[in-house]
């Protein structure tokens, strides 16, 4: 099985099956993409096999993929830029200084409240440096 990137709606759907299937096992699933190209940067969580969140950004296109569920804690403050939103209906809210546009530094500081910042695994000390295993 490939995993998939995230960057398309049907990758989207694909994932959101994906990390659902995984959270009806284990509890909990995330997902976290970011390339930084195409300015894509997307983050998705599912709880007992229900997707829990799910924000998905393109930056090259200035759109969203998909944006599902209630903010989590961490996005709670931030005025996160939703092309599907009400608001986005009114030309001037393209102007507005105050919408955050995802970035790649978003998408590690929500995996690390979420559960781990990938770029922060050297530091940990609970965690043995060795290769992982990829079964298929």
């Amino acid at each position: 099985m490939k995993l998939v990137s995230g960057d398309t709606k049907e990758s989207i759907e694909e994932l959101e099956i994906l990390i659902n299937k995984l959270s009806s096992e284990f509890g909990e699933a995330q997902f976290f993409g970011t390339h930084r190209v195409v300015e894509y940067h997307n983050w998705m969580k599912s709880i007992n096999g229900k997707t829990e969140r799910i924000y998905a950004y393109i930056g090259e296109r200035g759109e969203n993929i998909k944006v599902f569920g209630n903010p989590s804690e961490i996005e709670k403050d931030l005025n996160l830029f939703n092309s599907f939103s009400k608001e986005a209906e009114d030309e001037n809210y393209w102007d507005r200084e105050d919408l955050i546009f995802a970035d790649e530094e978003l998408v590690m500081k929500i995996a690390e409240n979420w559960s781990v910042n990938p770029t922060k695994l050297t530091e940990r000390k609970d965690i043995k440096n060795e290769l992982g295993l990829l079964y298929e």
